[in-house]
């Protein structure tokens, strides 16, 4: 009984390396096939990049109160968004 248990597991946690070893092989073709695509594409910028634009952006937002049914409990966040500049 232990046996069959043993050789159970062993099978599942081969079956998972398996299926990892492929998931691996298939992401690093997918890498060189981007690589190869970026390396042969005619239409490349070519462009200094200078720096990053920022934006900040503040929201509030409301959400029923837990402890005071009836209310609203307001929640202040803060987003900053970068966006690559370039200059020609």
């Amino acid at each position: 009984m232990q046996t069959r248990m043993v050789f159970a597991i062993k099978s599942i946690l081969g079956f998972f390396m398996i299926i990892g070893i492929a998931i691996g092989l298939y992401g690093a073709w997918e890498i060189m096939e981007t690589v190869n695509f970026v390396n042969v594409s005619p239409g490349r910028a070519e462009a200094k990049f200078v720096g990053y634009n920022r934006e900040i952006i503040e929201t509030r937002s409301a959400s029923p109160s837990p402890t005071w049914p009836g209310r609203q409990d307001f929640h202040d966040s803060l987003s900053v968004m970068s966006y690559p500049q370039f200059e020609s």
